[in-house]
């Protein structure tokens, strides 16, 4: 095993990459309680994989189990992690967000977006209830709009054309917005 002790520290960025399991499992989890972390970067290639069975992906539920993260204020993430079952639980222990960044849609794929019902029900309120500002895919910030003081969208935009229909709804469902910008990362050429 490998004990972290960092007596009276002061971490307030943590970047991990990478599989978080595997045979040194949770070395990192003490770095997720300390009291002045405020920015978590993650990158996994589990994620990166779209292997939501994958048991080195240990990064959801470590947070999900563990106690609320109070001083936690920027969170990025992979675009696919909402297709994790635990994903919204460990959101939850994140209460205190207010930027959250997600990548787009991995390695070049047109979009991988949750589908069926998933797709369309909004986040419970208590999950990240002082969002301001936030980068991610159209999938999953349509599911963030209510109940947040949202001022700052990013929208990755997969299908573009699917999106564009929905900006009077953004607009109504966040009345606090002063930016909208909008990214595609695939465009497809027909003739």
């Amino acid at each position: 095993t490998i004990d972290v002790i960092l007596p009276n520290s002061q971490l307030r960025h943590l970047s991990l990459y990478g599989e978080m399991g595997g045979p040194k499992f949770g070395w990192w989890i003490p770095l997720l309680r300390s009291p002045s972390l405020t920015h978590l970067s993650y990158n996994s290639t589990s994620i990166a994989r779209k292997n939501v069975k994958d048991p080195n992906e240990a990064l959801f539920p470590a947070i999900a189990i563990g106690p609320v993260i109070k001083s936690l204020q920027f969170l990025r993430l992979p675009g696919a992690s909402p297709r994790f079952p635990c994903f919204e639980m460990a959101l939850s222990k994140c209460s205190s967000v207010q930027a959250l960044l997600m990548d787009s849609w991995d390695e070049g794929h047109v979009g991988l977006p949750i589908h069926g019902q998933a797709a369309q029900v909004p986040l419970p309120s208590n999950i990240l209830p002082q969002l301001r500002a936030i980068n991610a895919p159209y999938m999953f910030i349509s599911r963030c709009l209510q109940d947040r003081p949202i001022s700052h969208i990013t929208v990755s935009l997969d299908i573009p054309w699917n999106a564009l229909r929905d900006f009077e709804t953004i607009r109504t469902r966040c009345p606090q917005l002063e930016e909208l910008v909008l990214t595609m990362n695939h465009v497809p050429l027909t003739r």
